[in-house]
């Protein structure tokens, strides 16, 4: 740890106050280097992190700009890179002599052309080109190149990056001014900049994005979670896979990809692939028959692309990208998950499903095997409803559904002529809009379980009860352990207050909280059955979390409310 004296913050506040107000920013910052320099002990990563930008600010008070255009932003190992840097005195003094290096991920250093001093007005260009080495692996931020810890980050290798919002980049390039005068103090001139690609758009001007090394075959594997009943026979044992490879390279790639299956004795399926130019993408269909023998339990299936030359493929490459931020890329390893649960099927076989913000429960109960229908707006204003056996709405689809809110009275009368309606977690737009088939409420800030431990009560033993205690018995008996291995929040946006015809089913809460009756309420809408949830199945389900899994098909076709 260390601190800065008063003084010492004081001529960095002086500094910044004359860039900002187009004061004498020279002048300012001398005195900032001047009161820090003899304190500052650069050995520590503090002091010499807060040492490169008083450095780097001295570069831009003379006047210099630097810049590192490559001609393109993606490029795969061994491949070469045109790079064009341009160096511009905008100053009026002529610099001290400048050395120009270019820092592969702020590795090994190579000397360019751009050594020497820089002239009032000058404006110096070299262009060239890098050929990355080809055992460069995917660019992925550094806390992502290792598995996490739990929740926790793995941050291995230099400890000065942790914490920091990325890496180094993947080419940068460094004036310096290694003799610098000595009556300006001595402390380092440096000035870096990254290489990133330039274009011009039309509608938003200049568009820059850092370079970026790809995979020359990217593979990817879904559904990321599988799930086989451990009871079921035939084509229920069968897992289906998709494998979608995507080409960065130029020319054309041939090989092979398959899936590598955990267990002896089962033949792991291939086929053949042909990617033709940057660009080009394949798409791959597998099915994978679960040996009887494997007992519940979770297995590893990965899958790996292998060409003509012998080289493996298997990192998926994904980007992070908005207008507002830089866009990133993160690699993830083409792997999926078959969960064998022990999980009886529900009662309900037609189900319809109203899709909720960033909501992936169907494509969770498609891989269990499970036939779900999407409802459009369409469906919503005029179609059959009574085709299903229960309707599910997804969670905080009220927000984004505006079919949904305005063909609401069509899913209460479903439920009237004897429909089964489960609506998972909503926020505030479903109370103020009374949506619900009688008066609940929400407290602001919302109740929720954010331990996805904490103990749960199953309400509904008591004597006159034993029909609400159904859910939990049919078609899956859900016990204590079904509330074990769930993953962040147990529950979120549970209702503060319902009205008496409502009946909580379930009692929760965070440690040394009061408990929360509100997660999971059942009602009698007419001769059919309506609830409402807050637990985190959005979560839970695409996870593969066995117990959550359980008791979302109880809720497809539990038992009615008397």
């Amino acid at each position: 740890a260390w601190t800065l004296p008063a003084a010492h913050l004081q001529a960095l506040a002086d500094a910044r106050t004359a860039a900002l107000g187009g004061g004498e920013l020279s002048r300012a910052l001398a005195r900032a280097v001047a009161t820090v320099a003899p304190v500052a002990d650069a050995s520590d990563i503090a002091w010499s992190d807060y040492l490169e930008h008083l450095a780097r600010a001295r570069a831009l008070a003379d006047g210099v700009l630097l810049d590192v255009i490559a001609g393109d932003d993606r490029v795969v190992p061994g491949d070469t890179v045109a790079l064009e840097v341009l160096a511009r005195n905008t100053g009026g003094a002529t610099t001290d002599p400048l050395k120009a290096v270019l820092s592969p991920r702020g590795g090994a250093l190579f000397r360019t052309e751009l050594d020497g001093a820089l002239a009032p007005g000058e404006l110096r260009r070299s262009r060239f080109g890098f050929r990355l080495p080809a055992e460069w692996a995917p660019t992925t931020p550094y806390y992502l190149r290792a598995p996490r810890d739990g929740d926790l980050y793995r941050w291995e290798g230099d400890p000065a990056l942790r914490g920091a919002a990325a890496g180094p980049d993947e080419l940068a390039l460094s004036l310096e001014a290694p003799g610098a005068d000595p009556h300006r103090d001595g402390l380092a001139w440096h000035l870096a900049r990254g290489a990133s690609s330039r274009v011009r758009d039309q509608a938003n001007g200049e568009i820059r994005r850092p370079l970026t090394v790809v995979p020359r075959v990217s593979v990817t594997l879904a559904p990321e979670v599988a799930v086989v009943r451990a009871d079921a026979r035939g084509e229920a044992r069968v897992a289906r896979f998709e494998v979608t490879l995507t080409h960065a390279g130029e020319g054309v790639a041939r090989g092979t990809v398959r899936l590598t299956l955990p267990w002896r004795g089962v033949r792991a399926p291939s086929a053949p692939f042909t990617l033709d130019g940057p660009g080009a993408e394949a798409r791959v269909a597998f099915a994978v028959a679960v040996p009887e023998e494997v007992p519940p339990g979770s297995a590893t299936i990965g899958a790996e692309a292998v060409d003509e030359a012998g080289q493996r493929y298997t990192l998926g490459a994904f980007t992070v990208d908005y207008p507002h931020i830089r866009p990133r890329q993160y690699t993830r390893p083409a792997e999926s998950r078959v969960e064998v649960m022990a999980l009886a099927a529900p009662v309900a076989r037609r189900v319809g499903y109203v899709r909720g913000a960033a909501d992936r429960i169907p494509e969770a109960l498609a891989a269990a095997g499970l036939t779900v229908t999407l409802l459009d707006s369409t469906a919503l204003a005029s179609g059959d409803l009574g085709r299903y056996d229960v309707i599910v709405v997804g969670p905080r689809a009220y927000e984004v559904d505006s079919a949904l809110v305005r063909h609401n009275a069509r899913l209460l009368d479903y439920a009237r002529a004897g429909g089964r309606v489960v609506v998972q977690y909503q926020q505030q737009v479903f109370v103020q809009g009374s949506f619900a088939p009688f008066p609940v409420t929400e407290s602001n800030p919302a109740d929720r379980i954010t331990d996805e431990g904490s103990p749960v009560a199953m309400l509904g033993e008591a004597p006159g009860r034993s029909s609400v205690a159904a859910l939990f018995r049919a078609p899956n008996a859900i016990g204590p352990e079904d509330w074990q291995g769930w993953i962040q929040d147990r529950a979120l946006y549970c209702l503060h207050s319902w009205d008496p015809r409502y009946t909580s089913l379930l009692s929760s809460s965070d440690p040394g909280e009061a408990p929360l009756g509100g997660c999971l309420v059942q009602a009698r809408v007419g001769r059919g059955t309506y609830l409402y949830t807050g637990l985190a199945f959005f979560r839970q389900l695409p996870a593969g979390v066995p117990g959550a899994f359980r008791l979302f098909y109880n809720l497809l076709g539990g038992a009615a409310t008397p």
